[in-house]
C-alpha cells in the first residue's frame, strides 16, 4: 500500500470537490515536503455530488489556475470523487493465480460479481486465503466518472499518470508519519463543507468507507474563518443529527 515520495519527476496532486479545486506539490525528498499548495473555489452548479454538470466553466477554470500555479505540462494524480466508490470483500476460487486476478474479475463482473454501475475501473488485494477461496478487497469505480476527469486534465495539457481514492492517500501519509500500527483499528475522517467520509483500516487494509451529508443547502455557504475547534464542534453537532 505504500506510495513512493521519491523520484526524479515531480507530480501533482490534484482534488476536485463539488465547491473547490486543491493542488498539492511536494519536494522529491523523503520524509515529504510540501513545496506549493493552492485552492480556487468554483461557482455553485459546476460540480454536483462529484459529477461535472458544467464541463465547459470546469475547463477554463482549470487553465486559469493551472497557469496561476505553474503546473503546465506536468504529471498529475488525481482522487476520484468520493461518492463513486465502492469498497467490497469478495471471494474467488483459491486457484485463480495472483497474475491472473484482474482478468477473472473481468469475466465474473455481472454473473457472480455485482456493482451499482456499470463499466467499472478496479483493484484488488489479496487479504486471506483458506483451503479452497481467496478473500480480496475490491475497489471500484465507474470508469465513465475517472475517464471524465482524465480527460478534463488532458485537455488542459497535464498527463494523468494516476487516480487515488482518498482513504488509502490519506492513510499512506497517515502510515509515512510512523504513527500506524498493523494491529490498530484505526477511523479517518475527512471533513468537507457538505460531506464527511468516514473509513475504517485493519491490518494496514480499508474495511468500511462510507460518506455521510452534513448539510442540504448546496451552494450557500460563505467563506470565513474560525478555530479548529469551531470547526469540529460544529461538524461533530451536524453529524448527529443526521446519525440520530
Amino acid at each position: 500500500m505504500a506510495l513512493s515520495f521519491t523520484g526524479n519527476k515531480k507530480i501533482v496532486n490534484l482534488v476536485f470537490k463539488d465547491h473547490v479545486i486543491r493542488h498539492t506539490e511536494l519536494k522529491s525528498i523523503n520524509p515529504p515536503v510540501i513545496q506549493s499548495y493552492g485552492e480556487h473555489y468554483l461557482p455553485a452548479g459546476v460540480i454536483r455530488d462529484g459529477k461535472i454538470l458544467d464541463h465547459e466553466t470546469l475547463q477554463n477554470i482549470l487553465d486559469e489556475v493551472i497557469d496561476e500555479w505553474k503546473l503546465t505540462k506536468k504529471q498529475v494524480r488525481f482522487l476520484v470523487p468520493d461518492p463513486f466508490i465502492i469498497i467490497r470483500k469478495i471471494m474467488i476460487p483459491k486457484e485463480v493465480k495472483d497474475d491472473e486476478i484482474e482478468g477473472y474479475l473481468y469475466l465474473e463482473l455481472g454473473v457472480t460479481i455485482h456493482l451499482p454501475f456499470e463499466d467499472p475501473v478496479f483493484d484488488a488485494v489479496v487479504l486471506d486465503e483458506t483451503n479452497d477461496k481467496k478473500e480480496l478487497l475490491l475497489f471500484a469505480a465507474p470508469e465513465s466518472v475517472v475517464s471524465e476527469y482524465s480527460d478534463l486534465l488532458e485537455e488542459s495539457k497535464l498527463k494523468t499518470i494516476a487516480a487515488d481514492i482518498s482513504p488509502l492517500s490519506l492513510y499512506r501519509l497517515y502510515d509515512l508519519s510512523g504513527q500506524a500500527g498493523a494491529e490498530d483499528h484505526l477511523m479517518l475522517l475527512q471533513v468537507d463543507l457538505e460531506t464527511v467520509n468516514a473509513s475504517i483500516f485493519f491490518d494496514d487494509k480499508p474495511v468500511f468507507m462510507r460518506q455521510i451529508s452534513i448539510s442540504d443547502e448546496a451552494g450557500e455557504w460563505e467563506k470565513e474563518f474560525s478555530t479548529i475547534t469551531e470547526q469540529y464542534e460544529l461538524v461533530l453537532k451536524k453529524m448527529r443529527k443526521k446519525i440520530i
